[in-house]
């Protein structure tokens, strides 16, 4: 096979139902607005049992495809963008693009809106969306402040799944990847969007409308997925700390193609069920949390029933779970599920009557917030 210009990665695992789409807005928009650059779409999959293959390669395109089931043992989407990363460079493509396979908003104008930078001289863009005020609860309340208050980056959606990127970015990520770890899993987004920030690479936000895809329920069990980001996430804060308490300023990213607010994808979210197992996460966690909070802090929330977690106290549990990470990582993140669960519970009492526009708003003060206090954190840690 020559060499290409554009390589689109799509990792996989069982998304039979939804990858046709995918694929066929993937190759509508590379005809419409790359036709002069040769390009492959690669299905990168970790062994769907489905019939995913089958499906992916029955779409007519004109565009080359592969199919390829990665390599690394770890099972995750890491591992899926490993070989997309391995296969693009070996091919010579100068602009990587990465989207979920699960898209039903998807259109081939995104594949414009994410590859004209790049040509710019851009080599990171992160997605930027409309989204339900309950979908990314773990976006919304651990890497967007901690990602904005910490290294400083006023960036959304850090971990948004859909994303464009240069070769050397690409390159660099690939050596600098632990591929046994929890990178290989879904703590790959946040690794990405955390070492391009903290390494000076030049990164934007590409506005890309309403996301349409399957929306997890936050009362849902989202533990693994929750171990996985969060424990990159605080590890990177952690080995890098000389990096980013030198930041004084947040960098306020510039969002291309912005619209006004569009109306996002409706989501049900189960308040009684997080405020149960917060009930019940507190039951089996209170020794861990006197062990990891501040004795202010475990004060505060050893005492509740119902939780009312603040934006500010919530910050300080974050900060708080940060200074002990090194120390027992283990602990630190089963301490902080059902603290995470009483945010949740506490951010829907704060926002049930709000718009989404509105309590996008609170979200944003929060990120606002942690940067307020990194001051907090920085004492601990020094």
């Amino acid at each position: 096979m020559s060499e290409i210009e554009i390589l689109v990665g799509i990792p996989s695992y069982n998304n039979a139902d939804t990858i046709a789409f995918v694929v066929e807005q993937v190759d509508k928009g590379l005809r419409e607005f790359f036709p002069n650059k040769k390009a492959l779409i690669v299905n990168s999959d970790g062994g769907s049992t489905d019939k995913t293959k089958e499906v992916f390669e029955a779409v007519e395109t004109e565009t080359e495809k592969l199919f390829v089931t990665y390599k690394n043992p770890v099972p995750g989407k890491g591992s899926a963008f490993k070989d997309i990363w391995e296969i693009g460079l070996e091919k010579g493509a100068k602009y990587f693009v990465v989207v979920d396979s699960d898209l039903r908003s998807i259109r081939g104008g995104w594949i414009k809106k994410m590859i004209t930078p790049l040509v710019n001289g851009v080599d990171y863009c992160t997605p930027n969306y409309s989204r339900h005020k309950y979908d990314g609860t773990i976006t919304n309340q651990i890497c967007f402040p901690t990602t904005y208050g910490l290294f400083c980056h006023n960036i959304r959606q850090p971990i948004g799944g859909d994303f464009s990127f240069s070769a050397r970015l690409a390159e660099f990520w690939l050596k600098k990847a632990d591929w046994q770890s929890n990178v290989a899993k879904f703590g790959i987004d946040i690794f990405m969007t955390s070492n391009a920030v903290l390494n000076g690479f030049k990164v934007k936000q590409v506005f890309l409308g309403s996301k349409v895809h399957d929306a997890k329920d936050p009362s849902a069990n989202l533990k693994p997925m929750f171990e996985q980001v969060v424990g990159t996430l605080f590890g990177i804060v952690s080995e890098n700390h000389e990096k980013w308490e030198k930041l004084t300023k947040v960098n306020d990213v510039e969002v291309l193609e912005k619209e006004g607010f569009v109306e996002p994808q409706e989501l049900e979210v189960n308040a009684e069920k997080m405020l149960e197992n917060f009930k019940l996460g507190k039951s089996g966690q209170l020794e861990n949390w006197k062990a990891v909070l501040s004795e202010e802090t475990f004060g505060k929330v050893g005492e509740m029933d119902v939780p009312a977690i603040d934006s500010e106290l919530w910050s300080q549990i974050v900060f708080d779970c940060i200074a002990s990470f090194k120390e027992d990582s283990d602990r630190v993140i089963d301490a902080l599920i059902p603290l995470w669960l009483g945010r949740n519970y506490s951010f829907v009492q704060e926002t049930i009557n709000m718009s989404n526009e509105e309590a996008e708003n609170k979200i944003i003060e929060q990120g606002k917030l942690f940067f307020k206090n990194r001051s907090y954190l920085l004492e601990k840690i020094r």
